[in-house]
């Protein structure tokens, strides 16, 4: 799996501890699937100028993203959980194109 991270994140020992230990549940959630996607790691600020994880997944039907706030992080269940469901995002677009594909004989 490609995997991007923005420099931000990299210079910042404890976002970088935390993106670590995301993509280690992420490899874990995509197993076999896991050489077909790319995943982007960013970093913003939200409304109160905390920091905010944004992830990314693409592959050749699409991408969808998701935010986390950094607290999130300490519950490795929480986590998994949360890249199960961005994984089923991805999962739907490839279904939602196959099954268009059909309808439109094809097409």
């Amino acid at each position: 799996m490609p995997i991007h991270i923005v420099e931000s994140i990299e210079q910042d020992p404890e976002l970088d501890r935390l993106v670590q230990i995301g993509n280690e549940q992420l490899r874990d959630v995509l197993g076999k699937s896991e050489r077909l996607v790319d995943s982007t790691w960013q970093v913003t600020l939200d409304s109160k100028n905390q920091p905010t994880i944004h992830l990314c997944l693409k592959d050749f039907t699409g991408k969808v993203d998701t935010m986390f706030a950094p607290e999130e992080f300490k519950s490795p269940i929480h986590i998994r959980i949360r890249m199960h469901q961005l994984w089923g995002k991805l999962l739907r677009l490839k279904t939602d194109q196959l099954a268009a594909s059909i309808t439109n004989g094809g097409d």
